[in-house]
C-alpha cells in the first residue's frame, strides 16, 4: 500500500501479510524478510523504515520507490537497449554482491522484484525467499521455491543453492530485458522446469544482434547449466562487466 507515515510526515510503502494467508509458514517467511531488510544497507536495496503487527497482521514500512518493475516496463516500452542493460546489470549487480557479502542469498530474482524509479535507479526488493547461506534450511528437497520462470537448475531440482544460483535467475531476467521474452517458455510448469535442467536458451545475439556480443556472452554464462561454471559471485560479474565494450 501507498500510504503516509503520521510521525515522520512521509509518503511511504506498506506491505502487509493478509490475515486470510496467515499461518505459521507464512508468518515465519514474513518476519524473515523484516529482519533481512534491516541487516543490508545498500542505496541499491529498498531500505526499510518500521516493522511490527497489529494483531495477527504483520506489517513492513518501507521507502516507497516512485517507478515500475522491470517487467511491466518491458512489457510497457519493449526490451531495453544496450545502455539501460549494461545499467540494470550493474546495479543489480552491486546490490547483490552486498546482500551475498552478508551471507544472504535472494532465491526469487526476477524482473518484478527489481524496480526503475524515474532517474533509472534500481532497487532490488522482496527478500521473503532469502535464506542465509549456512542455514541448514538451505537444501530443501522436493521444495520449488521463488518463480519457475526464473529459478536455477539447482532449484529446479530441489538442491542447495549458493550466490551463484541467483546470478543464473538474474541471467534469466537480463535475457528478458533484451529478448523481451524468457529463454524457456512452455505450456506446463514440468516443460518450463525440464527446459531449465536440459536445454539450452537461443542466443542472444541472433535476437539482438544489436547488443555487443561480450554482453550477450556474459548473460549466457550466468545462465549456465553447472554454477560452477557461472561466475563465482556477483562481485566478479562487476569486474567482468568493465571489459564489455
Amino acid at each position: 500500500f501507498r500510504a503516509k507515515h503520521l510521525l515522520m510526515g512521509r509518503i511511504v510503502a506498506v506491505k502487509v501479510l493478509p490475515r486470510a494467508k496467515s499461518n505459521p509458514q507464512t508468518e515465519a517467511a514474513f518476519r524473515r524478510e523484516i529482519q533481512h531488510i534491516a541487516t543490508l544497507d545498500h542505496r541499491t536495496l529498498v531500505y526499510a523504515l518500521d516493522a511490527g503487527h497489529d494483531g495477527k497482521v504483520y506489517f513492513l514500512v518501507t521507502e516507497l520507490v516512485d517507478g515500475i518493475d522491470l517487467r511491466r516496463q518491458v512489457l510497457r516500452y519493449g526490451p531495453l537497449n544496450e545502455v539501460a542493460a549494461a545499467s540494470v546489470v550493474a546495479q543489480a549487480a552491486r546490490g547483490l554482491a552486498h546482500a551475498h557479502a552478508r551471507g544472504f542469498i535472494h532465491r526469487d530474482v526476477k524482473p518484478g522484484n527489481l524496480l526503475v524509479d524515474a532517474d533509472n535507479h534500481l532497487f532490488v526488493t522482496d527478500f521473503g525467499l532469502a535464506r542465509i547461506e549456512t542455514d541448514a534450511g538451505m537444501t530443501m528437497t522436493g521444495d520449488l521455491l521463488g518463480t519457475l520462470r526464473y529459478m536455477s537448475p539447482e532449484q529446479v531440482e530441489g538442491n542447495a543453492v549458493d550466490p551463484r544460483s541467483d546470478l543464473y535467475s538474474f541471467g534469466v531476467t537480463c535475457y528478458e530485458m533484451l529478448a523481451g521474452r524468457t529463454p524457456f517458455e512452455g505450456e506446463t510448469p514440468l516443460s518450463v522446469a525440464v527446459q531449465h535442467l536440459k536445454k539450452e536458451a537461443e542466443p542472444l545475439n541472433n535476437i539482438r544482434p544489436d547488443v555487443p556480443t561480450q554482453l550477450c556472452d556474459l548473460i549466457h554464462t550466468l545462465m549456465s547449466k553447472s554454477a560452477s561454471e557461472r561466475f563465482d559471485s556477483a562481485a566478479t560479474l562487476l569486474k567482468e562487466l568493465r571489459n564489455v565494450q
